[in-house]
């Protein structure tokens, strides 16, 4: 009688623990405080169109970088999706004209190594919310690569290492295009260069004497010193984290 009781038990705590496997992550509530509390753009949080949401309804949109552009509008919540209704007068040139009441929704991005939450706008347009910081510690795969996510890290250069387009040390190079118009193309990411740390390989690697991980990074963190080249591996004795 006992051993049926126990294996009754043992049933009981396997379903539950499956149900809860299962359970599906509850999906956002979006109000306007929601909205507001952040800002919104980028993943890499740099250049491109931000949008700032305030609670009486009413939201700003610019573009960071050169060029023209910025709008003003309204915004509506319906069915947790949200409706742009935005100032025509507010363009800066005919070809700028900004589309009229898109229609925005909430979205999880659990692949994105920046940011985790995004807004879908028709267009398509997307805009990630600024404080929602990738988790780390996530399995992801990076053309190909089996790897780790990091958590968008900041990081610096301690000493001038090879960028590359793979985790290897016969991995191809990747040139360096200076942002600035003075800035020379380098294959190398000088000593004191920040860095966001994306992901690193699944494993440790020996590179001469050293034994470390090869991290995925982006080195475009501003416009004057950066590598205008996109992401791609250094190794991580040359490195440190901050």
């Amino acid at each position: 009688m006992k051993r049926r009781v126990m294996l009754f038990w043992i049933v009981v705590i396997v379903a539950a623990a499956a149900i809860s496997g299962c359970k599906k992550e509850e999906a956002i509530v979006v109000t306007a405080d929601y909205l507001a509390a952040s800002k919104w753009g980028p993943s890499n949080g740099r250049y491109g169109w931000y949008i700032e949401f305030r609670k009486d309804g009413t939201y700003d949109e610019n573009f960071a970088g050169e060029g023209c552009g910025g709008y003003k509008g309204t915004y509506a919540i319906a069915n947790n999706a949200v409706v742009l209704n935005t100032n025509q007068k507010d363009a800066c040139t005919p070809d700028q004209k900004p589309v009229v009441n898109r229609k925005c929704v909430v979205e999880k991005d659990e692949k994105n190594l920046y940011r985790n939450v995004k807004l879908v706008c028709d267009g398509p347009y997307v805009y990630f919310r600024q404080d929602s910081i990738a988790a780390a510690g996530r399995q992801v795969d990076i053309q190909g690569v089996p790897a780790v996510s990091m958590g968008a890290k900041n990081a610096v250069v301690k000493e001038a290492v090879m960028f590359r387009a793979s985790p290897d040390k016969t991995g191809k190079v990747i040139t360096c295009k200076g942002a600035g118009p003075d800035e020379k193309s380098s294959s190398a990411l000088p000593k004191g260069m920040q860095l966001i740390v994306l992901a690193r390989t699944m494993e440790k690697a020996r590179v001469g004497n050293w034994e470390n991980y090869w991290y995925y990074v982006d080195p475009n963190i501003d416009w004057y010193s950066s590598c205008d080249a996109g992401e791609g591996w250094v190794f991580g004795e040359f490195i440190e984290m901050k």
